[in-house]
């Protein structure tokens, strides 16, 4: 836990290995950064099952790289207790680049298959990313506090979700210049969802076109068919990318094509 408190730029947390903590009462973050710029993190495996998340950048802290780690449970760029009024504390210009985030089912009072990557934040970069089986892989949230989340790219990811209740990308209401391009969003489930717009691609919920680019895409679920939704935008719901094409002129560029992986072992 790096504390605001003192002056933290310039630092670099590189190739270390937790799976575990003795005794951690249910601990909630493997490492935290509670403000600070110019912070580097990379070649980590974070593989703690009693805590809440893996990395979480909170205070006001600027200009801080998360690059190829593995993780197996969630990174965050939002202030504390970001969910409601939260604290006051502004995330932005960060970037999450090259890591693999790889879900696993934990009876630890926190829940299993967190979102992959959350951002109550400005000018976050995701991109290069393999995301496996999340129950909300990508999400770009807000809180009454800082706002929502503005000037966001999420580019060059691989999202694969193995489970009918997975939603690859969320977009919340209000979040504003969000761009997604160039990434795979892939359900490789066989079962049926539990219930309609369980199987997402996108979910956005009060959709602007002014404020928002999806395109270069590819887009497929094995077991999706036309009975179901995968598009949702401001109540509306869209079952093919050609509805979706037509009614939002987004994704014109965008697949939904199989991309024929060679196998969905995320190590591998």
């Amino acid at each position: 836990n790096v504390d605001e408190t003192v002056v933290n730029r310039g630092h670099a947390l590189i190739g270390n290995w937790v799976h575990d903590v003795a005794d951690s009462d249910r601990a909630e973050h493997v490492f935290r950064l509670q403000g600070g710029d110019k912070v580097f993190v990379a070649f980590n495996h974070f593989e703690a099952e009693d805590f809440k998340s893996n990395i979480t950048i909170r205070g006001d802290s600027q200009q801080v790289v998360v690059y190829h780690n593995i993780l197996d449970r969630n990174l965050t760029f939002q202030p504390q207790n970001a969910t409601g009024h939260g604290s006051d504390e502004y995330v932005h210009h960060c970037v999450a680049d090259s890591n693999l985030f790889i879900g696993r089912e934990y009876d630890n009072g926190y829940g299993s298959r967190y979102e992959a990557i959350r951002t109550v934040a400005n000018d976050i970069a995701i991109r290069n990313n393999v995301i496996y089986d999340y129950g909300g892989a990508i999400s770009i949230a807000s809180n009454d506090t800082v706002g929502p989340s503005q000037r966001i790219r999420i580019h060059h990811n691989t999202v694969i979700g193995i489970a009918p209740n997975s939603t690859l990308a969320t977009i919340e209401a209000g979040c504003d210049d969000v761009s997604l391009t160039n990434n795979i969003l892939f359900n490789s489930t066989t079962e049926e969802p539990s219930v309609q717009y369980d199987t997402l691609v996108t979910v956005i919920n009060e959709y602007s076109a002014e404020t928002m680019v999806s395109d270069w895409n590819m887009v497929f679920g094995q077991n999706w068919d036309n009975a179901e939704v995968h598009f949702f935008v401001s109540s509306l719901g869209f079952q093919t990318l050609t509805e979706w094409q037509t009614a939002t002129t987004q994704d014109l560029n965008s697949l939904m094509q199989d991309p024929s992986f060679d196998g969905l072992d995320p190590v591998t």
